[in-house]
């Protein structure tokens, strides 16, 4: 009888309730499939599909749960991948600049409203302070190509010739100073230089010594300018066309840095993620600095003031890096102290990128995450970007219009600022400062009628406005 087995457990003594409460909890939990074997079995998925080619390390609370290679480094001489291979980081780098640079603001060293040019004299445009260079605000410096297009052909591109070449010839910025974002790599590599004119120590020297000995950051290091100077075998750049590999790699004469060019393994990024909670060599003032919000010209930044983007909660941060075939990430969340860092080199298809790490987040939080499939999409038509001009309604953001400006698509989230759209594969913009990837189907009359915004901290859907 019920009510009698109720009464005789009631009886029983406490030690005795809780011991096989214990059981039963043991028993539970050694039938629900754990974090790391969640993370293994998606992984494993992808890498069977060719989607991931790397490492990764995630821990909580100051312990690593899952550390774990996929495929090769080096393909051609079958060099495996293992949380300890050194790979090119990208703009993670980022996050390193930043940091330094509200580091010495943080010891008096240099003010964030001081003006470039006290730093760097040749530095061509006024109006422009050292924030900008760490906020995406300056307004829009010519990308790479530029310079190496000015610079003489066996030259190595440094940012003190990089630089050079911008006092010569003064290319148009796109935005004043402070007025509106745009994603800017150059900003960060002079970022580094002023750090380098403030100290009297390289760039390489600083990290090192502030940053990399103390979280035994041990693998982590700037890259050699030429090819041909490394002096051990290197991890490769690839990509994957129709199942197929091929080669991608980084380029040669690179000598510029702070905006990328730092190699990181998958531990030492781990290490940078997870410093922000345990055992930090930050201050907690230094921190909420680099955690900030970011104003320009009165309007909200995506981006916080240390460079990250923010997470899926209030307490969580990430960043990422892409140059050619290398794709890498980190992930920390301060209050659920936990870290997700990752490096590949097989060119990850850009649609895969925010399911994936989305993925893994819901994985750590304890949640069911929507499976990988690629999206049920239109091509686009590169010489046809009207087919998208216009202002949709976007599920749980709002209104975004998009417009074209000098042949390139821009975008506006609620009146707020500008961003630009690049478009990075035949179905896919990605824009920068937002860190969504959009795509688009159901053509009509020429105007694509519905929109798909797919970033790590959300995934939706909206509609054209008929207005």
């Amino acid at each position: 009888m019920p009510g009698r087995c109720v009464q005789t457990f009631m009886k029983l003594p406490t030690i005795f309730i809780l011991l096989l409460f214990t059981l039963f909890c043991r028993e539970s939990a050694s039938q629900a499939p754990s974090c790391s074997s969640l993370i293994d079995q998606l992984l494993s998925d992808l890498y069977q599909k060719h989607f991931f080619n790397g490492a990764v390390v995630i821990g909580q609370k100051g312990k690593i749960i899952f550390r774990k290679g996929y495929g090769y480094a080096n393909f051609q001489d079958s060099i495996p991948f293992t949380p300890y291979t050194r790979s090119d980081g990208g703009s993670n780098a980022k996050t390193l600049t930043a940091a330094s640079i509200l580091l010495l603001a943080e010891e008096g060293k240099l003010k964030l409203n001081d003006p470039v040019q006290a730093y760097l004299p040749n530095y061509p445009y006024r109006n422009t302070i050292v924030w900008n260079l760490i906020t995406h605000s300056v307004g829009g410096l010519p990308d790479y190509d530029y310079f190496f297009e000015k610079a003489p052909d066996t030259a190595i591109v440094t940012t003190s010739l990089n630089l050079d070449i911008l006092n010569k010839n003064k290319p148009d910025l796109n935005y004043s100073p402070g007025t509106n974002f745009y994603y800017d790599n150059v900003g960060f590599d002079l970022a580094a230089l002023v750090v380098e004119k403030v100290t009297g120590e390289s760039y390489f020297q600083f990290l090192k010594k502030r940053i990399f000995n103390p979280l035994k950051m041990d693998a982590s290091f700037v890259r050699p300018a030429r090819l041909a100077d490394w002096k051990q075998s290197r991890t490769i750049g690839y990509r994957y066309q129709n199942d197929s590999l091929r080669l991608f790699d980084i380029a040669d004469r690179e000598g510029f840095y702070g905006g990328c060019n730092i190699w990181f393994t998958a531990n030492d990024l781990y290490h940078w993620g997870e410093s922000f909670y345990h055992n930090s060599i930050l201050s907690d003032d230094l921190i909420k600095k680099i955690t900030s919000p970011v104003l320009i010209n009165g309007m909200p930044s995506y981006v916080r003031l240390g460079a990250w983007y923010a997470g899926k909660t209030k307490s969580a941060f990430y960043y990422w890096g892409n140059v050619a075939g290398f794709y890498s990430w980190v992930y920390w969340d301060r209050n659920g102290q936990f870290t997700i860092a990752f490096m590949t080199n097989t060119a990850m298809p850009q649609w895969v990128r925010p399911l994936f790490t989305s993925a893994l987040i819901d994985i750590m939080e304890g949640n069911e995450y929507l499976p990988i499939k690629e999206p049920q999409v239109d091509l686009l038509d590169r010489n046809n970007l009207k087919q998208i001009v216009g202002t949709y309604n976007i599920n749980k953001l709002g209104s975004v219009e998009i417009s074209i400006r000098n042949s390139k698509a821009i975008l506006k989230l609620n009146d707020g600022m500008e961003y630009q759209m690049h478009m990075v594969d035949g179905k896919t913009f990605y824009i920068p400062g937002f860190d969504p990837w959009i795509s688009f189907s159901s053509l009509k009359e020429d105007k694509f009628q519905n929109i798909y915004w797919n970033s790590t901290i959300l995934q939706t859907a909206g509609k054209r406005n008929s207005n």
